[in-house]
């Protein structure tokens, strides 16, 4: 089994990363679209094709983050991990179908 992969649109707070990757356990690790996108848009799709981080977690920090958590499933749904989940702002995790 592979370690949970926290993947965000951008940084998150240290205090909502560290608080996370507590409830995840340890192995955790973070990247975020930019660091994806670094080999453009091929190199991106790669990049996601390669990742069996499980389970993929889509972090939404404030309310307002909500609003990208479609774009982040899509991005998580064409990677190989077998679950998606939603940790919100209150750190309940949320099972997403793809």
């Amino acid at each position: 089994m592979s370690a949970p992969l926290i993947l965000t649109a951008y940084p998150l707070s240290a205090n909502f990363e560290q608080a996370a990757r507590d409830m995840l356990g340890n192995g955790a690790t973070t990247v975020t679209i930019a660091q994806l996108r670094s080999g453009g848009n091929i190199g991106l799709l790669r990049q996601l094709w390669s990742i069996r981080g499980n389970p993929i977690v889509l972090p939404v920090e404030e309310e307002n983050s909500a609003a990208l958590l479609p774009v982040l499933t899509l991005l998580a749904a064409c990677t190989r991990s077998r679950a998606i989940c939603v940790v919100h702002p209150d750190l309940h995790c949320e099972s997403v179908s793809r």
